[in-house]
Order: C-alpha cells, then structure tokens, then sequence
C-alpha cells in the first residue's frame, strides 16, 4: 500500500479526505489501481486532473 495525496498529482484539486468517494480524480486512481490485476499500480499514472 502507498499513500498518496491528491494535491501532488492534481495541485488545484481542493478534495477533504471525507469527499474521497466522490472525487473525479480519486475514482479515476482507483480504477488505475485495480485494473493492474497482480500489483502493485504504476506510480507514474496521472489522472486527469480538472480545471
């Protein structure tokens, strides 16, 4: 497991770890996440980050 702070991958996304679930990007790294089926996912991945 890695943690990861959104703002280092998308620096104006202004998401409170309670609003996790319904960020764009945070659903977007999860499903990156998940379609690697062995692990782990690939650090270098970066969302598309809005605005």
């Amino acid at each position: 497991m890695t943690n990861l702070v959104i703002q280092n991958k998308c620096p104006a996304d202004p998401i409170e770890h309670d609003q996790t679930p319904n960020d764009p990007v945070v659903q977007q790294l999860v499903l990156e996440a998940l379609s690697v089926p062995k692990g782990p996912a690939d650090p270098a991945y970066q969302p598309n980050c809005l605005g």
